[in-house]
């Protein structure tokens, strides 16, 4: 036994990478239903925590946008227990992750349901008083039914707002998870984000395939990258694909549009899709509907069309003599927009957009020397985001994190006529709050003139407006507290 205990102690040592997992907690379904299945649990099924259907499942897991790896098989993660099910459908959905997650979703619906039901009541009310025919048991009952209804609606958005401001996590519950770990490995959907010491093999192009024992295994780099619209094998997980990313023609970005079924290169700074992954925006965010007026009471979502606007714009800061901040002309109206080269294509169906930036060095030097005696901090993509009901829109600049993805840096909402908007919230951002906005998610100006992808999820964006407690909410991690 203790010969035995050394040597997987000096195994673990000198081989502390064999298993290669992307995250160990994302399974393939059908290797999750066989596991659980080998512990006897009856309801093998039931314990998928699927990345189609749970965005933190997702993020986790880097599928591609349907919740899927490059085979189109289910990727997630795995209960070691069963998940909750209910014999009655809410709202579409019977299967709960665990107690805490039903409460949550039921807590929600419930306050749909109860606000459609408010309005329906509403609307009935008033019919009954239009035509009363000056019938004062008619009308009395009317009024006391509209007015019944609209003090259930206060009280249930002064119940929500309430309990969200004492502790967000009363109207959003938590319930710790814990996931069956895959010792195998699971590839993620692009090959950019493999681990550089892991080798892939060709598996596919858009007109042949290559079986697993013919390829050629090789480790990614700028000499022999991964090519876009390929698929790879992906060492040390049994023959799972990842999405080839790179393109060898200059100006060229690897894109999958709305309407197309594989990635290609295509022409273009910055390409990406506006899209909502949110049930509230797809179901409810038709800019102006009933709808939407009602359930805008309690909620905040955006509306479709998503984003009418899609420009670029720079902070300038920081005076180069001393270092010292100013709050003149931090922030410079974008030189760029849809007068420069930018084009936005619209999928009503799929409630998604498609946009594509083009401009070159010398606009983006004219923006740089806009900032006269004072440096550039860096540039951000605005987007013009549409609320659902009340028409007022909101500018966010949107950054790059560490994996460049996007990240939203400060929102600017719109003042009124004339889309006069208050940049004056993300120039303290960036300059008089402490912390502030860490400088490395500005993108600097050899990401803009290299270019990237930049697919915008906008449940992942706040709908603020001009209230102080949700920016706060938003900003904290910048180190913004709401003024007292």
């Amino acid at each position: 036994m203790k010969k035995l205990f050394l040597l997987l102690m000096f195994g673990f040592l000198f081989f502390p990478n064999t298993s290669q997992a992307f995250d160990q907690r994302c399974w393939v379904k059908e290797d999750c239903d066989n596991y659980r299945a080998s512990f006897g649990n009856v309801e093998a099924e039931e314990g998928f925590y699927s990345a189609a259907k749970n965005s933190d499942a997702k993020s986790i897991c880097k599928t591609n946008e349907n919740g899927k790896d490059v085979l189109g098989r289910d990727i997630g993660l795995c209960l070691p227990v069963g998940k909750s099910v209910t014999n009655i459908s809410f709202g579409g959905r019977n299967e709960f992750t665990n107690i805490g997650d039903f409460l949550k979703f039921f807590y929600q619906y419930g306050f749909v349901v109860a606000s459609v039901v408010a309005v329906i009541i509403i609307i009935v009310s008033g019919i009954m008083y239009i035509y009363s025919g000056g019938n004062s048991d008619t009308v009395g009952q009317a009024k006391k039914k509209i007015f019944g209804a609209v003090i259930g609606l206060v009280l249930l958005a002064f119940a929500y707002t309430l309990l969200n401001n004492i502790n967000p996590y009363l109207v959003n519950l938590r319930m710790p998870g814990i996931w069956a770990i895959n010792t195998m490995g699971i590839a993620p959907a692009r090959c950019e984000q493999l681990d550089k010491n892991l080798k892939v093999g060709l598996a596919t192009t858009p007109t042949t395939a290559v079986p697993y024992d013919q390829t050629t295994w090789f480790l990614p780099s700028n000499t022999t990258p991964t090519i876009c619209g390929n698929d790879y094998y992906v060492d040390k997980t049994n023959g799972q694909f990842c999405e080839g990313n790179a393109c060898t023609q200059k100006n060229y970005l690897c894109f999958k549009g709305i309407n197309d079924q594989l990635s290609s290169c295509q022409t273009g700074k910055i390409l990406g899709q506006v899209y909502s992954t949110s049930i509230l925006d797809n179901a409810f965010g038709q800019k102006g509907g009933l709808n939407s007026l009602a359930i805008d009471v309690f909620f905040d979502y955006w509306g479709w069309i998503w984003s009418d606007d899609v420009e670029v714009w720079i902070m300038c800061g920081e005076k180069q003599t001393n270092g010292s901040v100013t709050g003149e002309k931090n922030v410079e109206r974008n030189g760029i927009d849809d007068d420069d080269g930018i084009e936005i294509n619209i999928d009503e169906v799929k409630k998604r957009q498609q946009f594509i930036l083009n401009y070159n060095e010398t606009q983006l030097n004219d923006l740089i020397n806009e900032c006269d005696d004072q440096k550039y901090l860096g540039f951000a993509i605005g987007f013009n985001l549409n609320t659902a009901a009340n028409g007022t829109d909101v500018q966010h600049l949107i950054g790059l994190d560490e994996n460049k993805n996007p990240i939203d840096l400060c929102d600017m909402p719109d003042k009124g006529v004339g889309g006069n908007w208050d940049e004056t919230f993300c120039e303290n951002l960036a300059h008089t709050i402490k912390p502030g906005i860490p400088k490395e998610y500005w993108i600097t100006k050899e990401q803009m003139m290299e270019g990237f992808v930049m697919n915008l999820d906008v449940s992942k964006i706040p709908s603020i407006s001009t209230d102080e407690t949700k920016r706060e909410r938003a900003y904290a991690k910048w180190g913004y507290k709401a003024p007292k």
